[in-house]
């Protein structure tokens, strides 16, 4: 997928700067770079690293002459990388190595170094501030270590700063036939970007299969055939772990010898009881997926054979490596150990890793996660023949474009596209996170002319604002009375009286996120805030630390309009509007006698930007005349506070912001 060539382009369309860590074959890449097409958006690839000999040759090969390539060169081991070797950039790529999270491997997490590696995304993200990033990783992420892996996570992204939003994702919803469910980690340094609402899309393998490729013999296809038909074939697994319809075992080809009935139905009684947990606790060992059973033990479910009878057939199996003779294992540290202090038992041998094909693939279905050990062991019908699964099939799992080319050996070629991700997923989640990029917020010190229009209709009704607030519950319907509810509450109506009223108005996603509200084409930010009109205004206008980075990264917020409401409110729950205003944050903040700026202070912390009196000729404070001086007394007080000056750093931010939206005008 790509973005529609015969869009009407903007006149200067904006560019986004991204980075693309353990690159892989380049398939984040490849989504988020359509979905940046498809806004309207100019992607460019600033930095990309990938340790992988092979990976590196094939991004190379599909990447190096992208009008999307700003630096050729692929940095390798991300661990060496400094910060400042990097770029700047506006969005960050990483789908971080996931062995050591993954159930394919061995679950150790943080404790396993390449699980450390999270953390060089971090200290990245830390020290160059872009706007947000995307995160992929194995759904186990979620779980593992009890949680407290993910936790850390999500807990260090958030103390970056970013609004951090994830979602478990499954490519089956995105058009591709595969399952592969794999959480996304996305964060915003300005919003909560909300990216689990879709249509989903099906489709099955007979979709993408491709027909007339060479096919291959050997023992196990040509004995597969002989008792299969290509159609019964279809959707079948070869495992001898499971059990089930779709199953054929070892036995039942009989690869290692002879198999009688009666050594099929012990083996397939075997399958179901040795996962059963109540042999773990017999046997006292922890659970685990396949445990070894004694004769005796088999037995009790056997119970159809004699004792001697059953040892000899036991024997057989296990002369003819259908099954091994072991000792139960015990989980130490992460790894399985035999307990040579318990008695052995029957295990049965063959993994889904030894046979020469793991599945065949139906056309009328789709196909399990596609891992990079199994990428030769997926098997096709061509033509009543198998195959392996072929170049075009294996990109194609994956959402990649017919252009993209292969130019490794396909066993290369297996092995990234098991770690790869699908790329239509990807683009999903980027259009989520980019959808705002091409809203730019074009503000200055004057009001913006929506709000304008928003205020003056609200004053023109003024006297009709008059009403009651109730909450209905349970056949229970109450009036709210208390001051405290109001404000939300005032907020919730007005965007639904701006919408009745058809004015240009969009509400912020996350009612905790910074605006509440954009208005106009422009995109300009509008607050809202409300307070009792028989008390001096007594609102939070802003937490004073946040206010304070956000300017740093977001200067256009100084420009916001806050529309301000005054009401009454009396005994029975009548409410009355009294005043509205509309006001820039310098018009409505002031100093005090303690600091330059009028904060809300608490055992020598500051919480809050508090408002001036401006509606009292007597308040012996009065609001900031302008821009410049609401800003000196806001880090003059920062400065005083933490001995931190960020002023010269908020002033060439917002002359950088002025140049860019008064070309945009």
């Amino acid at each position: 997928m790509t973005g529609d060539a015969n869009r009407p382009q903007e006149k200067n369309p904006k560019v986004i700067k991204f980075i693309d860590l353990f690159a892989g074959m380049g398939g984040f890449r490849l989504g988020f770079e359509n979905a940046a097409i498809e806004l309207g958006l100019v992607p460019k690839c600033v930095f990309t690293s990938e340790i992988k000999p092979h990976a590196r040759k094939i991004y190379s090969h599909n990447f190096d002459n992208s009008p999307t390539t700003i630096h050729a060169e692929i940095s390798g081991d991300i661990t060496l990388i400094k910060e400042d070797e990097i770029p700047d950039f506006d969005y960050l790529l990483a789908g971080f190595p996931c062995q050591a999270f993954s159930s394919a491997g061995k679950k150790l997490g943080f404790d396993d170094t390449r699980g450390t590696l999270f953390f060089d995304i971090a200290r990245i993200l830390s020290h160059k501030k872009p706007d947000g990033f995307i995160l992929e990783n194995v759904d186990f992420l979620e779980r593992h270590d009890g949680g407290n892996t993910f936790t850390t996570i999500v807990d260090t992204l958030q103390s970056i700063g970013y609004h951090v939003t994830t979602n478990v994702l499954d490519s089956l919803d995105f058009g591709v036939p595969q399952q592969r469910k794999r959480i996304f980690i996305v964060g915003h340094l300005d919003r909560e970007v909300n990216f689990d609402t879709f249509e989903p899309q099906r489709t099955t393998f007979g979709e993408i299969r491709e027909q007339g490729l060479e096919t291959y013999d050997s023992e196990f296809t040509e004995r597969v055939l002989s008792l299969y038909s290509p159609e019964e074939l279809h959707g079948k697994k070869f495992k001898d772990k499971r059990g089930g319809d779709d199953n054929i075992h070892s036995w039942d080809l009989e690869l290692r010898g002879p198999c009688s009935i009666d050594q099929k139905i012990i083996m397939r009684r075997l399958l179901k009881q040795r996962r059963r947990r109540s042999w773990a606790e017999i046997i006292g060992i922890k659970w685990m997926d396949g445990m070894p059973l004694t004769t005796k033990q088999i037995h009790t479910f056997c119970e159809d054979y004699g004792l001697e009878q059953l040892q000899e057939l036991l024997d057989d199996l296990t002369e003819k490596t259908y099954l091994s003779f072991e000792h139960p294992k015990q989980s130490v540290n992460g790894k399985r150990i035999p307990d040579k202090e318990l008695p052995k038992g029957y295990n049965i041998v063959t993994g889904k890793l030894s046979f020469e094909l793991n599945k065949i693939f139906s056309p009328d279905g789709f196909a399990p996660t596609i891992v990079a050990t199994e990428g030769d062991k997926y098997g096709v019908i061509d033509g009543g023949k198998i195959r392996r699964m072929s170049v075009r099939e294996s990109l194609r799992f994956f959402g990649f474009p017919e252009s993209y080319q292969s130019n490794l050996k396909i066993n290369k070629l297996y092995d990234l596209v098991g770690n790869t991700v699908v790329v239509p997923v990807v683009e999903h989640v980027a259009s989520e996170l980019l959808a705002f990029e091409n809203k730019v917020s074009i503000m200055n010190e004057e009001h913006n002319l929506e709000a304008k229009r928003i205020y003056e209709k609200l004053i023109s009704e003024k006297d009709q604002l008059i009403g009651t607030i109730t909450l209905s519950l349970g056949g229970l319907e109450i009036r709210v009375r208390e001051a405290d509810s109001v404000g939300n509450l005032l907020q919730e109506w007005f965007g639904a009286w701006a919408q009745e009223n058809q004015f240009r108005i969009e509400p912020q996603a996350d009612t905790q996120v910074f605006p509440d509200f954009y208005v106009g084409d422009e995109k300009a930010y509008l607050e809202v805030k409300a307070w009792r009109k028989e008390n001096s205004p007594a609102f939070d206008i802003a937490n004073f630390d946040s206010y304070c980075e956000s300017i740093l990264v977001t200067p256009e917020r100084i420009y916001a309009d806050y529309l301000i409401f005054s009401y009454e409110i009396d005994d029975d729950g009548n409410l009355s509007i009294q005043d509205v205003y509309l006001k820039k944050i310098w018009e409505i903040t002031t100093g005090s006698r303690e600091r330059p700026l009028k904060v809300q202070v608490k055992r020598d912390i500051i919480y809050n930007i508090r408002p001036a009196n401006w509606v009292s000729e007597k308040a012996e404070y009065k609001p900031f005349s302008d821009k410049d001086e609401f800003t000196k007394a806001l880090f003059d007080t920062k400065s005083q506070y933490s001995s931190v000056d960020k002023r010269d750093e908020f002033t060439d931010a917002l002359q950088d912001y002025n140049r860019r939206t008064s070309s945009t005008e």
